[in-house]
């Protein structure tokens, strides 16, 4: 569980650096 919530802590933290 929590390598799954570092997993989606990593992606939505890649999106907000995406998105500037």
């Amino acid at each position: 569980m929590a390598r799954r919530a570092y997993g989606f802590r990593n992606f939505e933290n890649y999106r907000l650096r995406v998105l500037g």
